[in-house]
């Protein structure tokens, strides 16, 4: 079973990227690098010109790719089961990976397409409550 996190870091403005580059390795990083089950990839939806600070700036192994069409071409290329598309700014708990993944299991033969629709949990970002 292949896993894809995918998240979109594609900004042009670049007050607006660093505000959530800081986000990112605050909140997203962090919530990755905690994952119970570590059987999955990060792909990172963003653009050429600032690929390089993002690979400078989040300390997490990533697959960059250029636009929904490229992502979509990655996937099939990799045959991945599972996408999971999360934003760069929220939060995911340890256990994260590893729910979606036995959702995956007990249903994959099933059904021939699914879709694993959770309700996140919300962590306010400048208290660290949920």
């Amino acid at each position: 079973m292949k896993h894809s996190i995918i998240t979109r870091i594609n900004f042009t403005d670049l007050t607006l990227l660093d505000h959530y580059l800081e986000i990112t390795k605050n909140v997203l990083v962090p919530a990755l690098k905690s994952q119970t089950n570590k059987n999955f990839d990060l792909v990172v939806i963003t653009n050429p010109e600032i690929v390089d600070l993002l690979r400078s700036e989040l300390d997490y192994p990533f697959t960059a790719v250029y636009g929904n069409g490229q992502c979509f071409s990655y996937l099939l290329d990799n045959e991945i089961n599972i996408q999971t598309r999360h934003d760069c700014d929220d939060y995911m708990s340890s256990t994260y990976v590893q729910k979606i993944q036995e959702t995956y299991l007990s249903n994959y033969k099933r059904y021939d397409k699914f879709i694993v629709q959770a309700q996140p949990t919300q962590l306010i970002y400048q208290t660290g409550e949920e």
